[in-house]
């Protein structure tokens, strides 16, 4: 029985959901999510073009796709400063009757430039070559269209098809997003990809962000964008779609996690060059080098200030200094200035520096790493910039980083300390950890064997308390500073109480292993006091006394918070409590481990 496509082509349409700056909230673009499959009587998107596929009709419903999606998408009110994300089934370059140029033909009736149109590459399917894939992009990319790549991980083809389709996005899932504010190895993969992305030129969007947790978790890992139920739902009307998504600032506020200091860092060092638009004639590009012979390189822009790399005067010499240069800059097949664009590291000003170091891998090829503001081009870093940013960074560090630990030191706690209680809409608690009976041991069995269990508890506390919620600093000695955001539900005043459990009973477990069998057999270490009397002291546990700050209190201040802790200190170690929690100065809850 014959499929009835012109029927079910009419019975087919799209939801637009926003994709959106990170940093500034505003709209990037929009990704077109097929709808009304089940009543075009298949049970899924998948199943619709397997069918197409097998009855050899998929090229031509992908065109008729397309064509639904850019006419809705030129009836949004700013569509001439967003991006259309399109999903592309790479098997329609199979199809007997596959022709390029299809795209730019339906683009031209809607008065709509290539550049507006970026294809989705998905890598849950199996890609038919990846060689011929490569090849059909380049032919994309020549016609000013933009490249994503979908579902990135999840896939078979990894980082060969992030290596030969050289694209301009990847798109994180919500297999990675979801659970990542708990899930150590997801944050580990995930802050990789996204440098190594970033040192490729290519910008990072994360999708299915529901959670304001997920969110900042996006931010931490450094992605460019975001896209989920949290900025908006997918809908087949566009009135939902605005240029700009005021969450983003107001989270932004909420979550206060921005460092000055380190983006008034990399602005100090930074190259303020102009830049030129890819669309310049490569006449223009020849001119201003000759006009400003000493610089080696010029930075290119899209149509909306976008970084896209830069023009290295290096690749221009057999044209600049030809003895017909001139006639050859004539000559059409030269007037494509994106034909010399060489990618570059691109990052947004609030990057964290030390995501700045993947950038040094690719130092050796490219001239400059590249910075943005609100998605636009602000500037650059040559390698001696950037090594001085670094560098200068690292020395603010080591000042106040405890050289064993290397946590963040008293003068990082106390300006932690200073900002949070600040936050007074915010919920915070603040827990101090210290060693019982760590003067024996030390005495006992040597300071390396001390610092060793000093690094312990400080392992410890780093695997169990990761994320951006969290503040771990070393006061000295076997001290400990934990911060935390608290943000029910997602992280709540029980669940923090019960890691802080889990941190002292695992590190008293774990201490037993460095003590002789004769003294764990004992239970108990023996020793001398300053009159010759013998003791026995105890093997090494840990205490923890935590302060809550509920929001709305604003009577807590630096000082008075160190007098309670003082006093809970002082109370655990008399009565033998191992932990101890209290709201402001009334006791709460006593605990024993």
């Amino acid at each position: 029985m014959a499929i009835p496509w012109e029927e079910i082509i009419v019975t087919l349409d799209y939801a637009f959901q926003p994709i959106v700056n990170l940093h500034s909230g505003v709209c990037i673009g929009v990704e077109s999510l097929l709808r009304n499959v089940d009543r075009a009587g298949f049970s899924s998107i998948g199943e619709l073009f397997d069918a197409a596929y097998e009855d050899g009709y998929l090229h031509t419903l992908e065109l008729h796709l397309r064509e639904k999606a850019i006419r809705k998408f030129a009836i949004l009110p700013s569509f001439h400063t967003l991006k259309l994300f399109f999903n592309v089934d790479t098997r329609v370059l199979e199809m007997p009757n596959y022709r390029p140029g299809n795209t730019v033909k339906i683009l031209e009736r809607y008065g709509l430039p290539p550049e507006r149109i970026v294809f989705e590459i998905s890598e849950m399917h199996r890609l038919i070559s990846l060689d011929t894939v490569r090849k059909i992009l380049e032919q994309y990319r020549s016609q000013g269209f933009q490249v994503a790549i979908d579902d990135y991980g999840t896939g078979f083809a990894g980082l060969q098809a992030l290596y030969l389709c050289e694209p301009q996005y990847i798109k994180i899932p919500r297999f990675f997003i979801e659970g990542i504010v708990h899930d150590h190895r997801k944050r580990l993969f995930l802050s990789n990809v996204t440098a190594m992305s970033h040192t490729l030129g290519i910008l990072v969007i994360g999708e299915g962000v529901e959670t304001e947790e997920e969110f900042y978790a996006c931010a931490e890992i450094g992605c460019d964008g975001v896209q989920g139920f949290l900025l908006g739902k997918p809908d087949v009307t566009v009135h939902h779609i605005v240029s700009l998504y005021p969450i983003v600032e107001v989270l932004h506020e909420k979550n206060r996690r921005k460092n000055p200091k380190t983006q008034k860092l990399i602005e100090n060092h930074l190259e303020a060059i102009p830049p030129v638009s890819v669309h310049e004639p490569l006449e223009t590009v020849c001119r201003v080098f000759r006009q400003s012979p000493q610089r080696t390189f010029i930075p290119v822009v899209g149509v909306h200030q976008e970084p896209l790399g830069v023009i290295w005067e290096y690749h221009l010499r057999n044209i600049l200094y030809a003895p017909y240069g001139r006639d050859l800059l004539s000559n059409p097949s030269l007037h494509n200035t994106e034909k010399f664009l060489l990618r570059c590291p691109i990052f947004d000003i609030e990057t964290p520096i030390d995501m700045l170091l993947s950038a040094f891998s690719l130092l050796d090829e490219v001239p400059c790493v590249l910075f943005t503001h609100e998605g636009k081009y602000l500037g650059l870093l040559d390698p001696q910039g950037l090594l001085k940013v670094i560098y200068e960074q690292r020395i603010r560090g080591f000042r106040d980083a405890n050289p064993l630990t290397q946590l963040p030191g008293n003068q990082s706690i106390y300006e932690y300390l200073h900002q949070s209680l600040r936050e007074e809409d915010t919920p915070f608690a603040y827990v101090y950890f210290d060693i019982d009976y760590f003067k024996s041991f030390n005495d006992r069995y040597g300071f390396r064997q001390g610092d060793r269990i000093i690094l312990l508890l400080a392992d410890l506390l780093k695997k169990t308390f990761l994320g951006q919620c969290f503040f771990l600093g070393h006061v000295g000695g076997d001290d400990f500073f934990l911060g935390v955001r608290l943000e029910p539900p997602a992280f709540s005043l029980g669940t923090l109480w019960h890691h802080v459990q889990e941190v002292l009973l695992s590190f008293s477990h774990h201490a037993a292993s460095f003590y002789a069998p004769e003294d764990l057999e004992r239970g108990y270490l023996i020793e001398k006091d300053r009159f010759g009397k013998t003791r026995k002291m105890p093997l090494l546990s840990a205490t923890a006394v935590m302060v809550y700050r509920p929001p709305q209190v604003s009577s807590l201040t630096i000082d008075t918070l160190s007098e309670v802790v003082a006093r809970l200190k002082k109370r655990a170690k008399t009565e033998g409590i191992r932990s101890l929690i209290c709201i402001q100065e009334e006791k709460l809850a006593c605990v024993s481990s």
